[in-house]
């Protein structure tokens, strides 16, 4: 399944190719059951935003060209996670949801942590 998309995948980026990547292969395919595996959709939560850090999924405010940036991968990560899964699961924007779901507790966790070193620097 090809990645063309109105991001350009370059140089500038190459973390968003790999979790695209990463995405589509994980979605692309389900267990012997014909479902979604066991935490599959938590483990590739946890590995996009390894890869691509928090700021995506928490939509902080930030300068205009950062929350577009930031709104683009947003939208490229559902588009690959949603098409990687329709042609074998009933409910891709169930998945999406749940992997936003995760994302986001990811992403909570990972911020309150770096709020908190900053707040016992202070004290």
């Amino acid at each position: 399944m090809p990645t063309k998309s109105p991001l350009k995948y370059n140089a500038e980026n190459p973390q968003l190719l790999e979790a695209c990547l990463y995405l589509q292969e994980w979605f692309s395919s389900h267990s012997k059951t014909g479902q979604l595996g066991f935490n599959q959709i938590k483990t590739a939560a946890r590995h996009t935003v390894a890869l691509l850090g928090h700021e995506w999924v928490l939509q902080m405010e930030r300068e205009r060209d950062e929350a577009v940036r930031i709104s683009m991968v947003f939208h490229e990560l559902k588009r690959i996670v949603k098409r990687s899964l329709v042609s074998w699961h009933k409910d891709p924007a169930r998945v999406w949801r749940d992997f936003e779901n995760y994302a986001l507790k990811i992403a909570t966790m990972r911020e309150a942590k770096q709020l908190l070193k900053i707040y016992r620097l202070r004290s």
